[in-house]
């Protein structure tokens, strides 16, 4: 995971004393976040046809 190092270094100063599981659910947020925006503009573009 060392190809996103400013990310990686805000993850790893929010993790306090729970380890690698905060870093986990950061991406995992971050995926859903992604994914959810991605779908909302398809269906905009679809509605829009």
């Amino acid at each position: 995971m060392g190809s996103i190092p400013g990310a990686e270094r805000s993850v790893t100063m929010s993790a306090e004393p729970i380890g690698d599981h905060q870093g986990y659910l950061a991406v995992a947020l971050a995926a859903a976040i992604v994914a959810i925006v991605a779908l909302t503009v398809v269906m905009i573009v679809l509605a829009a046809t």
